[in-house]
């Protein structure tokens, strides 16, 4: 699932920056469980709010419920 939210990401030629800017709807810095499952959708990816809340907590460091931009940076500059 990551892997495949990745390439949609690269696909769209979007910097990680640009994906914390376009998720974070409050602008406060973080992407939030409410945040990231909005952007799925927007992504073309269509799959369960269980598959969502899934990766969502994978990926998350510290289980705050809060995805921050170096989160993001690590999952997303990973290699698959």
């Amino acid at each position: 699932m990551s892997a495949r939210l990745g390439a949609q990401i690269l696909a769209k030629r979007m910097k990680v920056g640009d994906v914390l800017q376009k998720w974070d709807s409050n602008g406060d810095g973080v992407i939030t469980r409410a945040e990231f499952h909005k952007a799925m959708p927007e992504l073309g990816l269509n799959v369960s709010r269980v598959l969502i809340d899934e990766l969502f907590s994978s990926w998350q460091n510290d289980e705050d419920g809060e995805l921050a931009f170096s989160e993001l940076v690590r999952i997303l500059r990973a290699p698959s």
